[in-house]
């Protein structure tokens, strides 16, 4: 019974992105730019004065967002607000680390 209910609960948790169909993903991923490794050739100058907010404080963000900072980048995170009301993980591992936190309107 556990299991079912974790199942579910995770289920209802699914990023955004995971819910497009494959034409949606690239349509989406389309309309990004990504930076090519030529750009960082001084480094992180190509991104300096400009601010970084990482959307959620998961695993990932957490660590991409200490990477970034340890880069001399400006990084803000981005949560909903019941995880900020709520004091979540993603909020304490966001202020813990000295990060700014708000919503994405926010921010």
């Amino acid at each position: 019974m556990l299991r079912n209910v974790m199942r579910c609960a995770a289920h209802q948790r699914s990023n955004y992105f995971n819910t497009l169909s494959h034409a949606q993903k690239l349509d989406q991923l389309g309309r990004c730019r990504f930076m090519g490794k030529d750009e960082f050739s001084d480094g992180v100058k190509a991104v300096q004065g400009k601010k970084f907010v990482i959307i959620g404080c998961g695993a990932q963000g957490l660590n991409q967002g200490l990477n970034m900072r340890d880069s001399g980048c400006d990084v803000s995170y981005a949560l909903r607000q019941e995880a900020i009301d709520a004091k979540r993980a993603s909020f304490v591992n966001a202020t813990s680390n000295g990060f700014k936190v708000g919503t994405y309107e926010q921010l």
